[in-house]
């Protein structure tokens, strides 16, 4: 890592799936699968038995901007960047990378997805178009900017914390069992609800917060 963004707040994670499922009565999983190391250094050494993707993750104020950094020890994933990865490159190549688990991503959303469900995925900009649609009508429903400071984040589990289909939150956490639905366009109009209570002010997050009143009814126009 460079210097300039060294004990700037940023942190190195190693997997995305946040659900700690601690205080459930019974476990599909281990209860916590995600380490963080606060990067202090410009060396920053991590592993986890778990495995899952490698994320530098910036908060809001870090003025860390830009940056490269060298990671080690990885294993090539799959990831389709909307606007930048070519079609061609993706279809040939790019898929078929050893991971287990792969990102299709665009400015407004990251579908993070086990690696053999994009195998046959042959046009991810028409499939993220769809859920480009979809995040700008939830902002204009919502009355908020559509241009976001980071993309939403939709990351199937075998367990998650509750919800018949999945929670809303950062990420929103889905289960395992219905992922192959969010890289379907035809299904994930019918999915795009909980999106909607995710931009609900007062309902981020699936714990102990009060929603508005007709919460639900908002979310089912």
């Amino acid at each position: 890592m460079p210097q300039n963004v060294v004990d700037r707040g940023l942190i190195l994670a190693i997997g995305i799936h946040k659900d700690k499922l601690w205080d459930l009565d019974e476990w599909s999983r281990m209860p916590n699968i995600v380490l963080q190391r606060d990067i202090k250094s410009t060396e920053t050494r991590a592993a986890s038995a778990f495995g899952g993707g490698i994320y530098i993750a910036a908060p809001n104020g870090s003025g860390a901007g830009d940056f490269d950094a060298a990671i080690s020890g990885g294993v090539p994933a799959p990831r389709y960047i909307d606007g930048k990865t070519k079609l061609s490159e993706w279809r040939s190549s790019i898929r078929n990378l050893p991971a287990p688990w792969a990102e299709i991503e665009s400015g407004k959303i990251i579908l993070s997805v086990p690696s053999s469900f994009v195998r046959g995925l042959d046009d991810p900009a028409a499939l993220m178009g769809v859920w480009n649609q979809i995040s700008d009508l939830i902002s204009e429903f919502a009355t908020i900017p559509k241009s976001r400071s980071r993309p939403e984040r939709l990351v199937p589990d075998v367990q998650i914390l509750g919800g018949f289909v999945l929670h809303s939150g950062y990420p929103i956490m889905m289960h395992l069992s219905k992922a192959q639905t969010i890289l379907s366009r035809e299904e994930i109009f019918e999915r795009a609800h909980r999106r909607r209570r995710s931009a609900q002010p007062g309902d981020v997050g699936l714990a102990a917060r009060a929603r508005p009143p007709g919460a639900e009814s908002v979310v089912e126009l």
